[in-house]
């Protein structure tokens, strides 16, 4: 009986024996395996730290890119306002000029161009009340004066007969002996004017 109690217990603690034994194994390799990541692991970091560096190498040079990309846009947008501009200017129709006679009550101003007196608009940013007899003006293509200038430093040159009584008309004479009557331009109606002064005309 008892020989058969002793096989029985016998048998159990080999059973427990074996299950030890595999529980060892197992955990054997567990940390085996627990070993081989605690060894990896700086070298995954490692890793990982190198790659992030190279990620930020490259974020950096992507940034540098964009920001020079970033000026060219803005040199490129610089130069065709520029170029815009200057076809624009190359463009423009050309201008005349005139000399400007007289104001009208409705703000509209008569000059003299082309060889003939016209009635003509003046620009809001032209100040009307500014312009002087004898001045010369700059029109645009719509015959609207748009600028206004100083005096004609250039002209044939005439000599004074005689101021008419009016004080803005004179009688002078041309070279070829011929008389004529020519409007004073206003610097001259304030000045003293004597016969056989020399003006340009």
């Amino acid at each position: 009986m008892a020989t058969r109690d002793d096989g029985s217990f016998a048998g159990r603690h080999d059973d427990q024996v074996k299950s030890l034994t595999t529980q060892i194994s197992f955990l054997e390799e567990e940390v085996a395996v627990l070993r081989r990541r605690l060894t990896d692991s700086p070298r995954q970091s490692r890793l990982l730290e190198e790659r992030l560096g190279e990620a930020e190498t490259r974020l950096s040079t992507v940034n540098r890119q964009n920001e020079r990309m970033a000026d060219t846009l803005r040199e490129a947008r610089d130069q065709i306002v520029a170029l815009k501009e200057e076809v624009d200017r190359l463009t423009k129709p050309p201008s005349g000029f005139g000399i400007f006679l007289n104001g009208s009550e409705d703000g509209a101003a008569d000059v003299f161009t082309g060889g003939r007196k016209m009635r003509v608009n003046v620009s809001p940013t032209v100040d009307a009340d500014e312009l002087r007899p004898g001045q010369e003006v700059v029109l645009n293509e719509s015959l609207t004066v748009v600028i206004a200038q100083g005096y004609e430093t250039v002209g044939e040159i005439v000599m004074l007969k005689e101021v008419l009584e009016s004080g803005d008309r004179a009688l002078v004479i041309s070279h070829a002996d011929e008389e004529r009557v020519a409007r004073l331009a206003e610097p001259l109606r304030n000045s003293t004017l004597r016969a056989g002064d020399l003006a340009a005309s």
